[in-house]
């Protein structure tokens, strides 16, 4: 899961799947404001088409979190695996606002976190624990705040 900071208009979800063969996945790509209630954009959970990499166009979501909800999968690897996601958004339109937040997972394979899936790199990846449905990996889109200190040199 994708957590913003603040909510964006999300105009596209891109994702890379590992291994980068075409496996066939069932899935959904979903949004929340809250981090808890979650509405489903892109529902892929029949899909019978094998893929590696796939970008979702979107016009109409509001959200803050943004999380991949893996229902199964059917052909090649049999556990939820991420190389990579991008999330497009208004607030920065051609820049991934996932990029390097924090990333949170059902579970996850040992050497294999959550953060491998939106490090900008295609040679790392997020793998589930286990060929166990549901898994789900979710990225934070917090925005970093920075605190200044300021030392008024008082004296005792």
């Amino acid at each position: 899961m994708v957590d913003l900071g603040s909510t964006y208009s999300i105009s596209q979800v891109s994702l890379n799947f590992y291994p980068t063969t075409p496996d066939t996945w069932h899935f959904q790509i979903q949004g929340s404001t809250d981090g808890s209630t979650f509405t489903t954009f892109v529902d892929e959970s029949n899909n019978s088409s094998s893929m590696s990499s796939v970008s979702y166009p979107s016009s109409n979501l509001i959200a803050r979190y943004i999380r991949m909800y893996f229902t199964s999968a059917t052909s090649g690897q049999n556990w939820a695996a991420l190389e990579e996601v991008a999330v497009n958004g208004t607030a920065a339109p051609t820049s991934n606002l996932s990029l390097g937040h924090p990333a949170s997972a059902s579970s996850t394979y040992s050497g294999y976190p959550a953060s491998n899936a939106d490090d900008g790199s295609l040679s790392t990846s997020w793998d589930a624990s286990s060929d166990r449905y549901p898994q789900w990996w979710m990225v934070e889109l917090a925005r970093i705040s920075h605190k200044r200190v300021v030392d008024c040199g008082a004296s005792r």
